[in-house]
């Protein structure tokens, strides 16, 4: 009887060992299945251009509403904010309220963002990355869910 119980939890302690390895390779800042409300997503990819780690006081990036009615953002060098349409795949932005700072750096990356953003007719969301895509499937902007700061 002792033997059996034996053999039975071996397996149990690899399971759990693997479950372990498995959370160790995964990172400690390793953000939870994202979902599209709530999430601080930054701006990884525009028009198939990755975006480097630039000098913006914010970062290019949005956050849906809990209700998917409203996001807010910013676009590289002001802040932006509007209504937004969500249901299922489907995503739309209203035009978007913007402050009106003039930057030394971001404004090409924030009209090209804006232009991304009116553009947008459908969404989806791989490995934790949010894709913004056009009524044609092309992919417009990728952004990246940022796990929040403690």
């Amino acid at each position: 009887m002792i033997q059996r119980a034996a053999a039975l939890l071996v397996p149990a302690g690899f399971f759990v060992v693997g479950l372990c390895i498995a959370a160790c390779i995964g990172g400690i800042d390793r953000v939870p299945e994202a979902t599209l409300a709530n999430t601080y997503w930054k701006l990884i990819d525009l028009d198939d251009r990755v975006l480097v780690e630039a000098d913006w006081p914010p970062p290019p990036h949005l956050t849906f509403s809990g209700d998917l009615a409203q996001v807010s953002g910013a676009g590289g060098c002001n802040r932006l904010s509007g209504a937004c349409t969500v249901k299922d795949t489907a995503l739309t932005f209203q035009p978007m309220a913007m402050t009106k700072m003039a930057c030394a750096r971001g404004m090409e990356t924030e009209q090209a963002f804006s232009a991304a953003l009116e553009r947008t007719r459908r969404w989806r969301i791989v490995n934790n990355v949010l894709e913004l895509s056009d009524e044609s499937g092309s992919i417009l902007a990728r952004l990246a869910a940022v796990a929040p700061s403690t």
